[in-house]
């Protein structure tokens, strides 16, 4: 009996080992996971660092009566934070929003590119000329699957689209075409 013990104890020994021991030859070289997410990685169309500039015209639909448009144009610079597969984490650093005469300058933003779902977000907090904090939020799709890395000078469009796209409280705002170039 106590023989027949030892058999089935070292029976699940074997057991345990081969349980421990299969899944590392299961899961192939480590070098082959390793070369195919840093060749993904290099081809993100943005970089950690780039810089990149954001400008359209289009209108301004006032939000109480959208039948009274002005002409309405953006420009802005931003800088690529974070990337991971497809996505950007980007900073808006400066630029301006105007609206008929009015300009209002950017004090700070943050947004985030999808290439998956060609969309991008960007919230920014812009100052009036009489010095008011108003919050602007752009949502665009990006015209064209853009999977390649964008080379200085090189780029993609925007719409951005109305009624997403707003200064919050006056204007619904519309960019059709909006070029995004790296500068550097």
């Amino acid at each position: 009996m106590m023989k027949h013990f030892g058999l089935l104890g070292l029976g699940l020994t074997l057991v345990m080992a081969l349980a421990v021991i299969a899944p590392g030859y299961a899961m192939g070289p480590m070098d082959t996971a390793a070369t195919s997410h840093h060749s993904r990685l290099a081809q993100q169309p943005l970089q950690v660092g780039m810089v990149l500039s954001i400008t359209g015209s289009g209108k301004a639909y006032k939000i109480s009566d959208q039948s009274t448009t002005q002409t309405a144009s953006i420009s802005l610079m931003v800088k690529v934070d974070r990337v991971s597969l497809g996505r950007a984490l980007i900073t808006v650093t400066s630029g301006s929003l105007t609206v008929g005469s009015d300009t209002m300058t950017v004090d700070s933003g943050r947004g985030i590119v999808n290439f998956h779902s060609d969309r991008m977000l960007l919230k920014v907090t812009v100052k009036g000329t009489d010095g008011t904090m108003m919050h602007l939020v752009l949502y665009g799709k990006v015209n064209g699957h853009v999977s390649a890395p964008i080379d200085t000078g090189a780029g993609f469009t925007v719409d951005f689209l109305k009624p997403q796209s707003k200064l919050v409280g006056k204007y619904f705002l519309e960019f059709p075409g909006t070029t995004v170039t790296r500068t550097s």
